[in-house]
C-alpha cells in the first residue's frame, strides 16, 4: 500500500514513469525523465510508450522478464543510468547502441546474457573504453573465481570509482600494460579476483605494485586481491608508500605473514587476510589497529589443502603450539571470523578483544577454541561445520557449545552444516 502510494505520487509529479506490471499509473503529458519498464507484453509496452516524449530520458530501468527491449529505448544519447537487470536476449545492435552512450554513468547488466557478474562473460569489447563517464564496473563471480579480464581499454574509463571482479593475466602473447591503471585516479574500490601467470619468466607483476601504490595516493578506500596462491601478496611488503587511507583491505592467497605496513593503516575498519598469515605475533600487530571493526581470516585455494595444512602447522608450532589472541588492543573490534577447511587451535587470553560481540567459525576440521570465557562482550557464536567433519571435530564443536553455555553473558549459539 505504501509503495503503491509512493509510486502514484512520483508519477503525478513526473518523477518517474512506470510502464507494465501491475502498476496503474497515468501516461505523462510532458517529457519523461525516468522510465521504468516492468514485466508485460512487448506489444503492450510499445503501445503505451510510443506517444511518450523520450528525448529527455536520463534513467531507464528494466525489471523481471522483459525479453525484448524495444530498440527505441536506446535512441537517447543523454542517458545517464541504464539498469537492465531483468532484460533477456539483448541483440548485438542494441549492445552497439549501449557502447555509444557516452554520457552513461551507471550500467547494470546483471542476470542477463551480457551480465558482467555471475556469468561466463570474461572479456569486454574494445569499445568499452569509450564510456569514460561510467562510475561503476562490476565483474566476475566471487564464488567460482571466474573473473573479467583487465585490459588497457578498461583503463581508459577514467571516471571509474568502482572496479571489481577483474583478472590480471600474465602471458607470453598478451599482457596488459599495468601502468595504464595509473589513469584510474578516481577509483575508490578495486577488487582483483585472480592473478594468472601463464609465462614463468615474465616479470610484469612488477608493474602491479607501483600501480597499487600510485592509486593509493588518490581516492582508493577499498582494496581486495586474491593472488591465486602465486605468493604475489607477500611481495606487497615492498610497497614504499602503504595505502594509508584504506577503510577495507582483503588479501587472499598465499600470505605467509601480516604485512609490515598494515599497522600503519590508522583508518582501517574491515580487514580480511588469508588464514595462512594467522600467527600470534601477527595478531599482536593487528591489535594496535584502533578503528578495526571486523577481522576475518579465510582461505579458498582448491587443490592446496596439503600445502595449507603445512603452513598452518608451522604457524602453530612457531606460536608455541597454539595461536594466542593477546591481551588488550582491538579497541573497536566487534566481529571475528575464521573460515577454512582447517582451523588451528585458537586460545583467547584474559582481556583479549574486549569489545568482540560476534565470533564466526567455518571449518571441516578444527583443533579447538579455548578462552571464550574471557571475551567480555560476546553476544553471538556462529559455527558452520562441514558435513564431512570427523567425529573428533564434532567433539570440538560440543566443547565450544559447552563453553558458550557457561559464559556469564549467555551469548546465543548457532551451529549449522554446510555442504562441500
Amino acid at each position: 500500500m505504501i509503495l503503491e502510494y509512493i509510486v502514484s505520487k512520483s508519477s503525478e509529479e513526473n518523477f518517474i514513469t512506470v510502464v507494465g506490471g501491475h502498476w496503474l499509473t497515468p501516461t505523462p503529458s510532458n517529457k519523461v525523465r525516468r522510465l521504468s519498464l516492468h514485466n508485460s507484453n512487448p506489444e503492450d509496452v510499445k503501445y503505451k510508450i510510443e506517444n511518450m516524449n523520450l528525448s529527455h530520458v536520463r534513467s531507464l530501468t528494466v525489471f523481471e522478464n522483459l525479453h525484448h527491449l524495444p530498440s527505441y529505448s536506446f535512441k537517447s544519447v543523454i542517458l545517464q543510468v541504464l539498469d537492465l537487470e531483468g532484460c533477456k536476449n539483448l541483440n548485438s545492435n542494441q549492445q552497439d547502441k549501449i557502447y555509444k552512450m557516452f554520457q552513461l554513468k551507471y550500467l547494470s547488466l546483471r542476470n542477463t546474457t551480457l551480465d558482467i557478474r555471475e556469468t561466463n562473460v570474461t572479456e569486454l569489447p574494445s569499445s568499452i573504453g569509450r564510456l569514460q563517464k561510467m562510475v561503476h564496473l562490476l565483474g566476475g563471480n566471487k564464488s567460482t573465481h571466474l573473473a573479467l579480464k583487465f585490459t588497457e581499454e578498461i583503463a581508459k574509463m577514467t571516471g571509474l570509482q568502482t572496479l571489481t571482479g577483474i583478472e590480471i593475466e600474465i602471458s607470453r602473447d598478451s599482457t596488459p600494460d599495468l601502468g595504464s591503471m595509473h589513469n584510474l585516479t578516481k577509483l575508490k574500490k578495486l577488487s582483483i579476483y585472480n592473478l594468472r601467470v601463464l609465462h614463468a619468466n615474465n616479470n610484469k607483476y612488477d608493474e602491479l605494485l607501483p600501480a597499487i601504490e600510485y592509486l593509493s595516493g588518490y581516492s582508493l578506500k577499498s582494496l581486495a586481491i586474491d593472488d591465486g596462491f602465486t605468493g604475489f601478496i607477500n611481495s606487497m611488503d615492498d610497497l614504499s608508500s602503504p595505502p594509508k587511507y584504506l577503510l577495507s583491505l582483503d588479501l587472499s592467497g598465499k600470505l605467509l605473514h601480516v604485512l609490515k605496513w598494515i599497522k600503519e593503516l590508522e583508518t582501517l575498519e574491515k580487514l580480511t587476510l588469508s588464514l595462512t598469515s594467522l600467527r600470534t605475533d601477527g595478531l599482536q600487530v593487528l591489535s594496535k589497529l584502533s578503528k578495526l571493526f571486523s577481522l576475518t581470516f579465510s582461505i579458498n585455494a582448491k587443490g592446496q589443502d596439503s600445502h595449507i595444512a603445512e603452513i598452518l602447522q608451522k604457524n602453530t608450532t612457531d606460536s608455541g603450539g597454539k595461536i594466542f589472541v593477546p591481551f588488550g588492543g582491538f579497541a573497536s573490534l566487534k566481529q571475528l571470523r575464521l573460515s577454512a577447511p582447517v582451523t588451528p587451535l585458537l586460545s583467547f587470553l584474559e582481556g583479549a578483544m574486549p569489545e568482540l560481540q560476534r565470533l564466526e567459525l567455518q571449518f571441516r576440521l578444527s583443533e579447538g577454541v579455548y578462552g571464550l570465557e574471557y571475551l567480555e562482550s560476546l553476544q553471538q557464536v556462529h559455527l558452520r561445520v562441514s558435513e564431512k567433519a570427523s567425529e573428533a571435530t564434532k567433539v570440538k564443536v560440543s566443547d565450544i557449545r559447552s563453553s558458550v553455555s557457561m559464559h556469564q553473558k549467555k551469548p546465543t549459539m548457532v551451529a549449522d552444516e554446510y555442504y562441500e
